[in-house]
Formats: C-alpha cells, structure tokens, sequence
C-alpha cells in the first residue's frame, strides 16, 4: 500500500470529507487530505497567483470533462489564493447569468460581488469588510503620517480618476468614508448598494449619491478592474474570478452566442493589454466549448485564433502555461493514490477500521475499470468507491468476491 500518512480523523473533519464526496460535491474543507495527480496543472495556476499577486493579469480556461476534477481544481485553487491574500470570487454561468446583457451581464455583476471572499470570511459577502479594509488602513497611515484620513483616501483615491467610470467609483468611496465617520448607515447602505449593482435606476442612485452613473450589463467589466485595483489598496494581493460552466455559451442562440464570444474576446484582449491591476480570471469548461465547429468557441475566429492550442502539444509535448489548460484523465497509479487515501478518512485514519483491504482496492478499480482512461469518470468512481465502503463497513461478512455481480447494474454511471 502506498503511504498516505498516519493523520487521525475526528467524526466531523472525516464527515466534512466523505459526506459531500458521497453526495457528488467537492467539500469546501479537507482538499490537501486526499488531492493526488495535477501537479503540473495546480503549479502553473499558483504562478498565475504569485503574477496577479505582484499586479499583474491572468486569462486561463480550464477544460475538461464532467467529473474530471475541474471543481476540485477550482476550490485547491481558491484555497490557494486567499491563503496569499488574495480576493476569491467564484459563480457559475448561466442563461440568466452572462458576459453579456443589459439583465445578465449585470447578474453576472452581482453575483461576483456577493461571493466575494478572503481567508477570514471564506463563504463570501466580503464587500463591506474590503471597504472598511480600505478605510482603516487610510485612518492608520494618517496616525503615523500626523495628517487627516481624508488626506489619505484622497490620495488613494486618486488613480481611479484615469479610468472609465473613475469619478462615481472615488465619490462612492467617498461617501462610505463620510457614512462611517458620521455613523450614518443609512449612506453606507447606499454606497454598498452602487458597489453591488444595486441601483436599477439613475435617477435613484442620484437621489442618494452624487453619481452619474451606476453599474450595468454594459459597464461592470470597467468596475470589475476598479474592485481589483481597490482591493490592492485595501490590503489585500489583487483579485481572483472564478467563472464555471462556460460551456452554457454553447446552448445559447446563435446571435447571443456571438456576443457572448466577442465579450470573451474584449476581455482576454484588454486583459493581455495590461489594462487592469491584480486581476485573475479562470474560465471552467467542458470540452465542447473548445471543439464543437459550430457552436463553440472555433465558431468565432478571432477568439480561436487566441485559445487555439498549442500545435506541438499534438507531437506528445506537454504545455501548461498556454492560456487553455486541458484536464488529462487521472493515471492508474493516481486514481490507486486517491482511493487508498479516500479510505484512510473514511476509517477516520485508523487502519485497523479499514472495511477493505489493499487487493480488495485493486479488485474494484479493475472490475469498474477505472484505470481507464477512456472511461474515467473520477466523481462519478469516488462516489461509487464511498458507497461500496460503505456497505463493507455494514457488511463486513459479505466478501469482495461479490463485486463482479454487481458491475452491469452500476455500469451505466460511466
């Protein structure tokens, strides 16, 4: 057996684990415990990090497919990211929830910005906590600088100025700072509201802020690079934009698929231009997205011409630093790893619980075939995996011999 560590486990830290894993989900806690294979993979995205994380921009999509690990990726990734102190935003793509869009595009928006989370609020609404960052770091460096707060957060403030929509984003600002020291809430709900999009009208976001402007399916691309700019202010490393189920795209109409591609192109463009601050965003796909001629991204030239891959990746070469990282099934070896730590925490890391012994874990992965590659669904073999612990553990006169009965009825899940 491979070595998987002597680490005991709680009922809880083994439930936070097993119980969603059994459910189809990736646990929000625990992934170090039993993460195998996609070395390559996790070290070209941390560079991505340390580069947002020194003020630069990243574009990367992801692909591969249901049940291959993009999720688990997602979440190692995010883990990652606020550990160096870096803004996580993560939300899925669909109909009503797009790149573009006077209704979608600004769901999008507002879906962002809820989720957005740090190391100390994981699960998302970090918003006011990013504000008030901003603000009480500007009201230490005027202690330290002997002069007012205002002096500090204008100066601050000050670079937004250049940029579009610059101007509402400062007095909104503003106008929390002035909400906080009069401990007028009221004013900081306001501010709040304009910074989550909100503001369905002008003339209400007029009404309670001296703005021209508010957030719109149009427009939040610009106030997105604002946030991340903000974010550096405030403390924090730059930001991380998580977006899955990009291939929704493909099932639009024609006309919105088009515009949805053309805002991807804009965004990869402006990105790679260096227009934006600390900026991350990682694109999650499934592997239509990247071959299907008519409805997926070859369909639009100009933004094939800039996701196409790498044409010596073809001759056996490897590459993951092209701006497409495609997921590989995990190795027979690996899938062997994952299921030999996957039964550590199930028997709450107490060998003598195991309900299966090692040939028992060769028996099943070769009966289920899943150091197959072709065939491997890893979600769907760590579920049926769990299970089948499961049943050993209240089962435990039953032999392993009884397995290959089972396989035509469970067949279908791959």
């Amino acid at each position: 057996m491979d070595k998987v560590g002597q680490e005991l486990f709680s009922e809880r830290q083994r439930d936070e684990i097993i119980v969603p894993l059994r459910a189809g989900v990736v646990p929000r806690v625990g992934l170090e415990k039993f993460q195998v294979g996609r070395l390559e993979e996790m070290k070209s995205l941390r560079r991505d990090l340390d580069k947002v994380s020194q003020g630069g921009v990243c574009f990367r999509l992801v692909s591969g497919e249901s049940g291959a690990g993009k999720t688990f990726l997602r979440q190692a990734l995010s883990h990652q990211a606020r550990q160096q102190g870096l803004v996580v935003a993560s939300v899925d793509l669909n109909a009503r929830r797009r790149f573009t869009g006077r209704g979608p595009g600004k769901n999008l928006y507002n879906e962002i910005v809820r989720s957005l989370s740090t190391r100390s609020r994981p699960d998302g609404l970090a918003l006011t906590n990013i504000v008030e960052r901003f603000i009480f770091s500007a009201i230490r460096s005027a202690h330290g600088q002997q002069c007012s707060p205002h002096e500090i957060i204008e100066t601050r403030l000050k670079d937004f100025e250049e940029l579009a929509g610059g101007f509402d984003f400062i007095e909104v600002i503003r106008s929390y700072w002035q909400g906080l020291e009069t401990s007028n809430e009221l004013l900081k709900k306001e501010a709040l509201a304009w910074l989550q999009g909100k503001f369905s009208r002008l003339s209400e976001a007029r009404k309670s802020l001296n703005v021209c402007s508010i957030i719109n399916g149009q427009n939040y691309f610009d106030v997105i690079k604002m946030l991340a700019q903000f974010i550096r202010f405030a403390g924090y490393k730059g930001l991380l934009l998580n977006i899955d189920e990009i291939t929704v795209i493909t099932l639009l109409p024609a006309a919105t698929r088009t515009k949805e591609y053309e805002q991807l192109l804009f965004i990869f463009n402006d990105l790679m231009q260096g227009s934006g601050e600390g900026l991350g965003l990682v694109l999650y796909a499934t592997p239509p997205l990247m071959h299907d001629v008519k409805k997926g991204i070859p369909s639009h030239c100009a933004l094939y011409g800039r996701l196409s891959p790498n044409p010596f990746v073809e001759s056996g070469w490897e590459d993951f630093s092209a701006p497409v990282l495609s997921l590989a099934p995990l190795a027979a070896d690996e899938i062997m790893q994952l299921f030999f730590k996957l039964r550590h925490i199930f028997s709450y890391g107490d060998e003598l619980l195991y309900p299966l012994d090692d040939d028992g874990i060769h028996e099943f992965i070769d009966t289920y075939n899943l150091n197959q590659p072709d065939d491997q669904n890893t979600r769907a073999g760590v579920r049926l995996f769990l299970d089948y612990l499961a049943v050993r553990e209240f089962n435990q006169t039953n032999s392993a011999q009884s397995l290959p009965q089972h396989q035509a009825s469970n067949a279908e899940v791959f």
